[in-house]
């Protein structure tokens, strides 16, 4: 009978009204997880470097670099002239190579954009053919229709005079 009897169900503890929209979830817990044990292997890491570093050590960087504003800068290396000028007639060459390509490419669309103006000028002329045929065609009906009613007209009352006598 224990088995039957009701047991108190307990509710979880409510979320806080303030962040009651941003409720995480555990595959959000865990990657978040991830990234912070990755985060501290980094600085431990780092930590390591620094203490192993020999203090003696020098660059000339350290020279040349200064700090501006808290942030380290180096001067611009400046290529030699002739370097340089080499640099801007590859970049002008693959310029006009560019141009040279796109024109290419216009041209061809235009000319086909001409071949299908034509073919549909010439479809249309078509269509205007065969439409002034057609009208050619039943005007010769309509006329031919006539002559034969006229026709019938003339010699219906010699047959019906015929008859009378």
């Amino acid at each position: 009978m224990p088995k039957i009897q009701h047991r108190k169900d307990y509710k979880e503890r409510p979320q806080p009204a303030d962040r009651r929209e941003f409720l995480e979830r555990k595959k959000d817990y865990k990657k978040r997880a991830v990234q912070l044990e990755a985060d501290k292997e980094k600085i431990k890491a780092l930590k390591e470097k620094t203490l192993e570093k020999n203090e003696d050590e020098f660059y000339f960087g350290m020279i040349k670099g200064k700090l501006v504003g808290g942030v380290h800068s180096f001067p611009e290396k400046r290529l030699p002239e002739a370097e340089r000028q080499i640099l801007q007639t590859r970049d002008l060459n693959y310029v006009r190579l560019l141009r040279q390509r796109n024109s290419a490419k216009l041209k061809k669309t235009e000319e086909s954009l001409l071949v299908l103006l034509q073919t549909r000028e010439r479809s249309c002329d078509r269509a205007k053919e065969l439409c002034k045929e057609r009208r050619e065609r039943q005007r010769a009906g309509e006329k031919l229709r006539l002559a034969e009613h006229q026709l019938e007209q003339e010699t219906l009352p010699k047959k019906s005079a015929e008859r009378k006598r």
